[in-house]
């Protein structure tokens, strides 16, 4: 008959583990150790190896006695959830890779809320929930307790992001929320929501936290027209990979999406992305990418920066005429309507949604303002609208345009090498 080692191990571990619980030390233990350890004999020391391993019994009986729940843990499936996760977190789930919780709270206007359970490795935790209100408003009130943050020993992890799915009479809406990950020593975690001063309070053990496959420093840059995009690092969990970056490219809000276009391919296939964030200051902008778990046999990795945000030098007149299209720079504004008020002058352009003019001006009057903008999907491309404001009423035969920012292709790689 054939014999499952890896079953025979985590049954021999498991009532290891339990013996070790169940011993009691003995109170004098400590005396007599420490008695031993500082008794002086006239006694030649004839076998110091056997007090090594003596000493090295007790330790790794200490360690495995500590590390065990990270040893022995191999989870529960949390139920209820196939038609809201897929991918890598449906297959973590089916592993028995969470942890069940399912602890409640009543919060007002008769909603209840259940932490079913949660997901936690380097990059994330993500909690399983449920809403439930028996008026069948359960996709409407639940938008009033949004969860805020995570509190604990060491922890205040604030919601990345969430979805979730109604059933069909509205009664119930569940769903995932990711939240930054919490400390190594929470055992505790508080869940605090919005629109409400009532908290959550559940158990959680760090030691069935899931370990990170890959911390790799890259430290390469990639240089675009206004200055450098740096990858510095990437943290490959397994729930997700996350790169993170800095760039000391300005006006990354001129356009939508500046880092959309930046992917991760693993193995010669592309990563699914997952979000991303930046955070602006005076001295530059950070920058986090969120992709999906990578494979577990990584042959290849790599970056590319197929497009970011350009600027092109125009020094460019358009010809205020209404209902004409001109062609700056490759690409096509139409002036769609100019209208003289008593003390502006508007004027409606459109243009490809990732095009943003600079240095605006009508005679020697500069851009005050945009007002009414406005997105439209055409055949193959987004067209963006919007209505230019200067504080002049006098006319003139063009509009200066000083630049432009707009998507440019740079078509980069980065390659990623492990150490």
């Amino acid at each position: 008959m054939e014999v499952n080692v890896m079953t025979e191990i985590e049954r021999r571990l498991r009532e290891e583990k339990q013996r070790i619980d169940e011993q009691e030390t003995p109170k004098e233990l400590e005396d007599r150790l420490r008695s031993a350890l500082t008794h002086t004999s006239n006694t030649k020391r004839r076998k110091p190896v056997m007090w090594k391993i003596i000493a090295a019994f007790f330790l790794a009986a200490i360690l495995l006695s500590y590390n065990y729940p990270a040893l022995a843990y191999y989870g529960k499936q949390i139920l209820g959830f196939d038609e809201v996760v897929s991918g890598t977190l449906q297959d973590l789930n089916e592993a028995g890779k969470g942890q069940v919780i399912e602890e409640s709270i009543t919060l007002e206007k008769g909603v209840t809320f259940t932490v079913n359970g949660v997901i936690t490795d380097e990059n994330r935790l993500v909690l399983y929930y449920t809403f439930e209100s028996e008026k069948g408003n359960a996709g409407d009130v639940s938008s009033y307790y949004q969860p805020a943050k995570l509190t604990g020993f060491l922890t205040n992890s604030h919601v990345q992001s969430g979805h979730g799915q109604v059933n069909s009479d509205g009664t119930e809406l569940k769903g995932t929320f990711d939240f930054e990950p919490p400390s190594a020593f929470a055992k505790k975690l508080t869940l605090h929501f919005g629109g409400s001063e009532k908290t959550l309070e559940f158990h959680y053990d760090p030691f069935k936290a899931l370990e990170s496959r890959v911390v790799q420093d890259i430290n390469q840059e990639v240089q675009v027209d206004s200055g450098r995009i740096k990858f510095e690092s990437l943290t490959a969990s397994p729930t997700q990979t996350v790169i993170k970056g800095t760039t000391n490219v300005k006006n990354l809000d001129q356009v939508m999406q500046p880092f959309g276009r930046i992917s991760l391919w693993a193995n010669g296939n592309k990563m699914d992305e997952m979000g991303r964030g930046v955070a602006s200051s005076i001295s530059g902008s950070t920058f986090e990418l969120e992709f999906d778990a990578l494979p577990q046999k990584l042959k290849s990795l790599n970056i590319k920066v197929d497009e970011f945000i350009g600027y092109e030098d125009l020094q460019a007149e358009v010809p205020l005429v209404e209902g004409t299209e001109v062609e700056v720079a490759g690409e096509t504004v139409k002036v769609k309507q100019i209208t003289v008020k008593e003390h502006q002058t508007e004027v409606t352009i459109s243009t490809k949604e990732s095009v943003t003019f600079d240095d605006v001006s009508l005679g020697n009057e500069p851009l005050s303002t945009t007002v009414g903008q406005s997105l439209k999907k055409k055949s193959n491309f987004i067209e963006k609208e919007r209505t230019l404001v200067f504080e002049t009423t006098t006319s003139a035969p063009s509009m200066f345009v000083g630049g432009m920012y707009y998507i440019k292709t740079y078509n980069e790689k980065v390659e990623i090498t492990f150490e």
